[in-house]
């Protein structure tokens, strides 16, 4: 299964890219939130508008969460419910500039329903590589999704974007808003307090990971189990499946980054980041990269379930 692909499928790697590229607004010239969120164009107001029946009646108790500007309807809470203005929610920001951090990007999902920056810590060496190291904050407009923030990495030789699965830590903290300096001290302090154990747990799991060797056979079962499908299933869904495990196989053979790395658990993680990050699929629909950056920087990857099983095997 992990024989050489022919020539034609062989991807481009040269042509990699960071998942965040061509997503949101460069924003490392910011000086502070306020100017990270102009220059965004997330400058705009949270509202809340009446919503009404089918007979032209107020509904008691409920709101519509709106964005000012445009009448945009983001979700419907009870009329209790006090919208955070978005300068406001990443106010923490400015306090995590002054411990490392800087602004990278920034921008809005759906319009502005739910809101994101990308902030760099300084770069780190694991197993000989360079990561560039990241957090993720993102706060919901709709009323459901609540401030957070993530951690995340971008291995520089080849642009994968991961956050593995660490027994040492988790990847995300979630915040209480509070408003204050003293809130807003207090949520700088979790979310360095959570990256600096995540990162410094990350370097334990990619030793060990380094340390389970793995026959090529072992890692065909493996990427097999990733993309399954039934002896009965359709031809399309069969050629979908064993076209993703191609693609795999092929980043795993053939990946300029990995040629110097044995046949191991830290190989294999490699390229499934290295799939995950930058395959592309056969169809673009609209906001294709915007939900892959959303997915990779806040939900578990297939590479989280690899990572679990090779070290709890």
């Amino acid at each position: 299964i992990l024989d050489p692909m022919p020539k034609a499928h062989i991807n481009p790697f040269e042509n990699r890219r960071v998942p965040c590229s061509g997503i949101g607004v460069d924003i490392k010239g910011a000086s502070c939130v306020d100017e990270a969120i102009a220059m965004c164009g997330l400058n705009w107001e949270l509202g809340l508008g009446d919503i009404y029946d089918g007979a032209g009646n107020v509904i008691p108790h409920y709101k519509a969460i709106t964005r000012a500007d445009s009448g945009k309807v983001f979700g419907v809470t009870k009329d209790k419910y006090k919208p955070i203005q978005n300068a406001d929610a990443f106010g923490f920001a400015d306090i995590l500039r002054t411990q490392g951090a800087t602004f990278e990007k920034g921008g809005c999902y759906k319009d502005g329903e739910k809101i994101w920056f990308l902030m760099k810590l300084p770069s780190r060496s694991y197993g000989g590589d360079q990561h560039d190291l990241y957090m993720f904050l993102m706060n919901g407009n709709n009323g459901k999704q609540s401030l957070f923030a993530a951690f995340t990495t971008i291995r520089a030789m080849c642009c994968n974007m991961a956050h593995l699965v660490n027994k040492h830590s988790t990847f995300k903290v979630s915040l209480q808003h509070r408003g204050n300096i003293e809130g807003k001290m207090l949520e700088a302090q979790e979310v360095m307090a959570g990256a600096q154990q995540y990162f410094d747990g990350l370097a334990h799991t990619m030793e060990e990971l380094r340390n389970v060797n793995l026959t090529r056979a072992e890692m065909g079962k493996i990427i097999e189990g990733l993309f399954p499908y039934a002896e009965d299933a359709s031809d399309r869904i069969k050629r979908t499946a064993t076209e993703k495990r191609n693609q795999l196989i092929n980043i795993l053979n053939n990946a300029p980054d990995l040629q110097n790395e044995g046949w191991n658990g830290l190989r294999l993680i490699n390229a499934i980041t290295d799939y995950e990050s930058h395959a592309e699929p056969a169809r673009h629909p609209e906001g294709f990269k915007e939900n892959r950056l959303m997915n990779l920087a806040t939900q578990p990857m297939l590479a989280d379930k690899v990572v679990d099983m090779i070290l709890t095997a």
